[in-house]
C-alpha cells in the first residue's frame, strides 16, 4: 500500500516538473511578467528615449533613414504595450497605461501624418516647443542671466554651433514642405533674428569669446529665412491634416471624444456667448469711465503683483481649492515693451488685455499655469511626473476655466481697482474662440494663413488684434505642430465643466467644491477623460475612446 502511495507521489512530482518547464508554463510566466505594472514603466522609459531623435555632434538627425528606424522601433514598443492584459489592474494603473498608449499614438501620428521634418519648415529651430521633438534649438535669450556660469557658456556654445548644421539639414530634409507652414516660419524667424541680435550685444559685454558663434548662428537663421522666402511659392503640400486625421489625433492622442465638427460648434457657441455677455457688461457699465490703459512698466508690475495677492487670498478665503504653501509669486509673464520700442507695430492682444486690466491674465497664469507647474514638479509618480510630449486639453483647461469661473465665484466683485474688469474676461474668451476657429479651419484646409489672420482680426472685440500679433502667429504655429492647440482653450474648459457637473450629480448634496478641486489636482497633469474615470469611476468615455 505504501509502495503504491510512493509511486503515485513520484508520478505527480515528475508530471509537475515536466509541465512547470513546458513551453506553456514559460509562456504564462512571460505573460505574467509582461502584465506587471513595473513593465509598463520600463516600456514608457524606453519610449521616451526613442521619441528623441538621435543626436550627432550636437544636432538631431531627422534624415529619412533615421526616421524610418524610429518608426520601426516604435511599432515594436506598441506591440509590447498592446500585449499587456490590464483588466485586473487598479484604475489608477490602467490610467497610466492609457497615458503611455496615447503618447505612443502621438509619435505614430508624427510618422504617418504630420512628418514635420519633411513638411514643416518651422519645425527646425523653433524656440517655443524645444521639448518634443528636440530640435537642437532651445535657446531663449530672455532666460539667460549674465554673466553665464562655465557650464552654461559651454552649453550655449554647443547650441550656437549646432544652428548652421541644423538649418542646413532642414533644407535637405524638407522634401515636401507646405507653403502655409513656410509663411508661419518666415514670420517667426523674425523674432529669432531679433533674439540673436540681442544676444550678440549682451555677449560682447560679458562673453566676447562666444560672439563669433552667435554671429554664425544669426547668419544661418537669416539665410534660412531667405531660402524660405525664395522657395515658398513652389511648396505644394497641404498644411492642415484634414478632418479625419484631426479626429484621430483628438481621440487617440489627446483622448478627447469630440470630432472636428463638434469642436467647431463648441468654439462658435463660445464665441457667440462671450460677445453677447460682453455687450451686456458694456451696457451695465455705460455710465462708468472707459477702461484705463497702463503706460509704465512700474505701474504694470505693481498692479500685477497686487492682483496676484488678491486672487490668491480670494481662492483661499472662498475655499475654491487648497492653496499650497509653496505657491510663490510669478510676476508678469511677458517682458514689458515700451510704446517707443514698437517701431510702428501694433499692441499685441495680451498686452492690450494686461494693460487694460491684468486680472484675467493673473488668474490664467498665476493660479493656472504657474501653480500647475509647481504641483507638477512635486509629482513623483514615474509616468505622471513627466510632461506630456504633445500637450493636450489639460494644459489650458484649468487656466481658461478659472478666468470666468472665478469671476462668477465673486473674484471681481471686490476688485475695486477696475470696475470694468469683467469686460476683459469676455473679450479674452471671444478672442480665444476666434483662434480656435482659425486653428480648426487651417487643419481642414479651408483657411490659408492669410485668411486665418484676417478672421482673427475681424472677429476680435475692440480691435485688440492685428495681423502682426506674434501671440497669434505663435499660437497658430503650435497648432500646426500639435493639431487643435488653439482649440483646447475652449474644448478643455468645456471638458472640465463636464467633469465637475458629473461629480456634482454623482454626489448630490455631499458635493464640496474644494474637495473636488483638490481631488482633481491630485490626479496630475493627465487627460481630463482619464481624470474623470479616476474620480467618478465612469468608464463610458474610455470605452468610446478605444473603439
Amino acid at each position: 500500500m505504501n509502495q503504491g502511495r510512493h509511486l503515485i507521489s513520484l508520478i505527480v512530482c515528475v508530471l509537475f516538473l515536466i509541465f512547470s518547464n513546458s513551453p506553456l508554463s514559460k509562456a504564462e510566466n512571460i505573460s505574467d511578467s509582461l502584465n506587471d505594472s513595473s513593465n509598463l514603466i520600463r516600456i514608457f522609459k524606453e519610449f521616451r528615449v526613442l521619441a528623441q531623435a538621435k543626436v550627432i555632434q550636437g544636432v538631431p538627425d531627422y534624415s529619412a533613414t533615421s526616421m524610418k528606424q524610429q518608426a520601426k522601433e516604435l511599432k515594436k514598443l506598441q506591440e509590447q504595450l498592446a500585449a499587456m492584459d490590464i483588466q485586473e489592474w487598479p484604475i489608477s494603473q490602467q490610467v497610466d497605461y492609457h497615458i503611455v498608449r496615447a503618447e505612443m499614438n502621438g509619435l505614430e501620428f508624427h510618422h504617418r501624418i504630420l512628418k514635420p521634418w519633411v513638411h514643416n519648415p518651422g519645425f527646425y529651430g523653433t524656440e517655443l516647443i524645444p521639448s518634443f521633438p528636440w530640435r537642437g534649438d532651445g535657446i531663449d535669450v530672455f532666460m539667460l542671466e549674465f554673466p553665464l556660469k562655465r557650464e552654461e557658456g559651454a552649453e550655449l556654445k554647443e547650441q550656437l554651433q549646432a544652428m548652421p548644421i541644423l538649418l542646413d539639414q532642414a533644407q535637405k530634409n524638407l522634401t515636401d514642405p507646405a507653403r502655409e507652414l513656410a509663411i508661419i516660419a518666415i514670420r517667426t524667424k523674425e523674432k529669432k533674428i531679433l533674439m540673436f541680435q540681442d544676444l550678440i550685444k549682451r555677449l560682447k559685454d560679458h562673453h566676447p569669446e562666444l560672439v563669433p558663434y552667435a554671429e554664425q548662428a544669426l547668419d544661418a537663421v537669416e539665410a534660412y529665412q531667405d531660402w524660405l522666402i525664395q522657395t515658398k511659392d513652389e511648396m505644394t503640400a497641404p498644411a492642415g491634416v484634414g478632418k479625419e486625421n484631426f479626429n484621430w489625433w483628438m481621440k487617440n492622442v489627446w483622448l478627447y471624444s469630440q470630432t472636428w465638427e463638434e469642436c467647431y460648434n463648441t468654439a462658435m457657441r463660445e464665441y457667440q456667448r462671450a460677445v453677447a455677455f460682453l455687450k451686456l457688461e458694456e451696457n451695465r457699465n455705460k455710465k462708468l469711465p472707459p477702461l484705463p490703459f497702463l503706460t509704465t512698466e512700474e505701474e504694470h508690475a505693481r498692479l500685477w503683483n497686487k492682483a496676484e495677492d488678491y486672487i490668491t487670498r480670494f481662492v483661499e478665503e472662498q475655499k475654491i481649492f487648497t492653496v499650497p504653501d509653496y505657491l510663490s509669486p510669478s510676476g508678469p509673464h511677458r517682458p514689458w515693451v515700451a510704446p517707443s520700442d514698437r517701431d510702428g507695430d501694433c499692441v499685441e492682444f495680451f498686452e492690450q488685455a494686461e494693460r487694460h486690466d491684468s486680472m484675467a491674465q493673473v488668474i490664467h497664469n498665476h493660479i493656472g499655469h504657474h501653480l500647475d507647474g509647481l504641483r507638477h514638479k512635486r509629482d513623483d509618480r514615474p509616468i505622471r511626473s513627466q510632461s506630456n510630449l504633445y500637450g493636450g486639453l489639460r494644459s489650458e483647461a484649468i487656466p481658461m476655466f478659472f478666468e470666468e469661473g472665478l469671476m462668477i465665484a465673486g473674484a471681481h466683485d471686490e476688485w475695486t481697482l477696475n470696475p470694468r474688469s469683467r469686460e476683459v474676461i469676455y473679450i479674452s474668451q471671444a478672442w480665444r474662440a476666434t483662434r480656435a476657429i482659425a486653428d480648426l479651419k487651417l487643419h481642414s484646409n479651408e483657411f490659408t494663413m492669410e485668411e486665418a489672420l484676417t478672421h482673427c482680426v475681424d472677429w476680435c472685440p475692440r480691435s485688440w488684434e492685428c495681423k502682426t500679433d506674434m501671440d497669434t502667429w505663435y499660437d497658430l504655429e503650435i497648432s500646426m505642430l500639435q493639431p487643435g492647440h488653439a482649440t483646447i482653450y475652449i474644448t478643455g474648459k468645456n471638458e472640465f465643466e463636464r467633469l465637475l457637473t458629473d461629480r456634482a450629480i454623482q454626489l448630490g448634496d455631499a458635493f464640496n467644491l474644494q474637495q473636488f478641486m483638490d481631488g482633481f489636482f491630485a490626479t496630475g497633469m493627465i487627460p481630463i477623460s482619464l481624470a474623470r474615470w479616476e474620480i467618478t469611476g465612469f468608464y463610458d468615455e474610455i470605452i468610446k475612446l478605444q473603439r
